[in-house]
């Protein structure tokens, strides 16, 4: 899958811009500066008509990389010659040459491609001074063997400083995206005074780029998002990876007043009840709270009068929490979407902050010129909070993962018994020798017996050990976002080989796997063919038992959606999308759970007499190795109050077996 802009140049003609967001990892190839030496790559074409560049800076200043979070590698590629051209290109960061990123491209003759590819940044200790480098490579494969090419300066390797921020809280906003378009100043003036009276950076992040991340995993370096503009529209690729981001915890602000209210339709699908009635410009403005429980009438806010008219966006919705309101109508909302958050405002920017008062006492600049007022200062909170971590971590999945794949042990009694053969023996030898007269031989061969034993134990052994076929566990929990299509994934695979293996380790669903990578000087690749799809190159399968991480997310042909209702017997509906899978299924809520039995034509009922007490976690009259751990599993998993208090409505839990992750191994 490939997405494609086209640009008209100078001369008139029409030549093709792509961008793919790609996930990609790439393993050493030697170092650009002596390339002849290494056995893998061979002489550098001095002769390329590829030049080769790397964008660390957005129009707002360095690009966003965090420790030890995925980011984006923004490349560009310019073919000035007369023939295509099929080249890898390659990055890593500082001189770790055996770890690299990279994207497999094909350039047509005189046309120019910009190439967002995803990378993994190392830990914070690897940048001294939060600083370090980028440093790419292109090659050409085409021949069977890695030619390094040069730039058309005689470069083989390009290289671009890099800031990383290894705080906590990033934000980035979606505006003003083409060279020639405004970045709206009153926006980003608002974000950054939220940010600082939340006690936070003066720093943003400014996603530029003709497409955005195609998939969440991109986005997660991010713990807010502002869409100030209506770049999603035009790229659904981006607005999954938007909508499946906010599903997984993120924190979405949408400007309501700067865009188009179909975002929210696409973002939030079904669940957005709502439309907007028309777009008016205000000179007086007060900002009222709405009517809660505790202040039914709501609360008054104070009058300001403005020489410019501020934009609104008035809106009729239903099914979501209003904060504050203008002349009645709402102008700051939230809902949640999964473990995420989302806040809506349809005020502009200008209405929300004022002047920041100064401190006479600090002799420190201030971070910002502005402060947000109070009617935006609880609205901040809300939305530019820490994002959850997930609701059953890695750690967890685990052990879980760890023991559906086990080869089987020599049972006791077969030990036993062999040992009582050989004692048997041992004392019968002794016996015959003594009889015999000759007991001066019963050391050698009562050593011999136990070397003969010794032997048949080990054979044994590795009979059950190696008898054993390659298998593969996955534990994985899968999460449908409400009101769409979408399914996003995470968990563990668990791989047995008995003797390793050489073959590949591939996706073809997209996501991120990351393999064991302990053997240091070597070449370790993630080569991506195509959106979604990726090979690992250099990197063995090792023997035994392996565990990977994986993150997957995409759209589900059947969509996943669960409907009940409630009448004196308890909770009686219907599921579709997924067949089912035993008895534990689980209804729950924020203030407890409840058994659900599920028939095989779609049919579950919750009834009254099936509440779970606290410590009770499945409703079944025998309890096995797999219902064991599904109960260890959810036990965890309602441990976790950040998830529980996510639950806004109540979620259907059941097991599948058989869920396709997209991994090859």
């Amino acid at each position: 899958m490939i997405r494609v802009a086209l640009r008209r140049n100078a001369a008139g003609l029409v030549v093709p811009i792509l961008l793919l967001a790609l996930a990609a990892r790439l393993a050493g190839v030697a170092n650009a500066q002596d390339a002849p030496e290494s056995g893998a790559t061979a002489a550098a074409d001095s002769q390329s008509t590829v030049r080769l560049s790397v964008v660390t800076n957005s129009r707002l200043g360095q690009l966003t990389y965090v420790p030890e979070q995925w980011g984006e590698l923004q490349l560009r590629l310019d073919n000035t010659g007369a023939t295509a051209r099929d080249v890898l290109c390659s990055s890593y960061f500082n001189d770790d040459q055996t770890l690299q990123y990279a994207r497999q491209v094909w350039l047509p003759p005189r046309s120019r491609l910009a190439i967002s590819t995803p990378a993994l940044v190392p830990q914070a200790d690897r940048f001294p001074s939060n600083s370090g480098r980028i440093q790419s490579l292109m090659i050409d494969r085409s021949q069977g063997s890695e030619v390094l090419l040069a730039s058309d300066s005689g470069k083989l390797r390009q290289e671009q400083p890099v800031l990383v921020a290894p705080e906590a809280r990033h934000t980035g906003i979606i505006a003003g995206w083409e060279t020639g378009d405004e970045v709206p100043v009153d926006a980003v003036n608002l974000i950054v005074a939220s940010r600082v009276a939340q006690s936070l950076n003066n720093r943003l992040t400014v996603l530029t780029g003709h497409f955005l991340p195609s998939d969440e995993i991109s986005l997660r370096y991010l713990d807010h998002l502002v869409i100030a503009e209506n770049r999603l529209l035009d790229d659904p690729a981006a607005m999954d990876a938007v909508r499946r981001w906010l599903h997984g915890g993120g924190r979405l602000w949408i400007m309501l007043d700067r865009v188009d209210p179909l975002i929210l339709e696409r973002l939030l699908g079904d669940d957005f009840q709502g439309h907007l009635v028309e777009r008016v410009s205000l000179t007086s403005i007060r900002i009222d709270k709405a009517p809660s429980f505790s202040a039914p009438n709501g609360e008054d806010g104070e009058v300001h009068e403005y020489e410019e008219p501020v934009d609104m966006a008035r809106v009729a919705v239903s099914g979501i929490k209003v904060w504050n309101t203008v002349d009645g109508w709402p102008v700051a909302m939230s809902c949640s979407s999964g473990e995420g958050r989302v806040l809506i405002t349809t005020l502009g920017a200008r209405a929300w902050y004022g002047p920041a008062q100064p401190n006479k006492e600090s002799k420190v600049k201030p971070l910002s010129d502005f402060a947000p007022l109070p009617p935006m200062v609880d609205l901040t909170a809300y939305v530019l909070a820490t994002r959850d971590e997930p609701p059953l971590p890695q750690s967890t999945l685990q052990p879980i993962a760890q023991e559906y794949v086990s080869y089987t042990v020599p049972t006791w009694s077969l030990v036993v018994g062999t040992m009582g053969v050989f004692l048997a023996l041992l004392f019968a030898t002794g016996f015959w020798l003594w009889r015999r007269e000759r007991l001066e031989h019963f050391g050698w061969t009562g050593s011999l017996l136990a070397v003969v034993f010794g032997m048949a134990l080990t054979g044994i052994g590795m009979a059950n050990h190696y008898g054993v076929p390659d298998a593969i566990s996955s534990v994985q929990v899968v999460q449908a976002v409400s009101g769409t299509d979408d399914v996003t994934t995470h968990g563990v695979v668990g791989v047995y080989r008995s003797e390793g293996s050489q073959a590949p380790i591939q996706a073809t669903l997209g996501g991120r796997l990351w393999p064991e990578l302990a053997v240091e000087g070597e070449t370790r690749r993630m080569v991506t063919t195509d959106l979604g799809e990726f090979t690992w190159e250099g990197v063995t399968q090792p023997a035994g038992l392996r565990m990977y991480s994986g993150v997957t997310a995409a759209a589900y042909p059947a969509r996943i959606a669960a409907q009940g209702t409630v009448d004196a017997a308890g909770v009686v509906g219907r599921y579709e999308g997924c067949a089912a899978a035993g008895t534990e299924a689980v209804l729950a809520t924020q203030y407890g759970r409840m058994a659900v039995t599920l028939s095989a034509d779609g049919q579950f009922s919750a009834a009254t007499g099936g509440i779970l007490d606290k410590d009770e976690f499945l409703k079944a009259t025998f309890v096995g190795d797999v219902q064991d751990r599904r109960r260890r599993l959810l036990q965890d998993l309602f441990k976790n109050r950040g998830w529980i208090d996510s639950l806004d409505r109540p979620q259907l839990l059941l097991w599948l077996d058989g869920w396709e992750h997209g991994f090859q191994f």
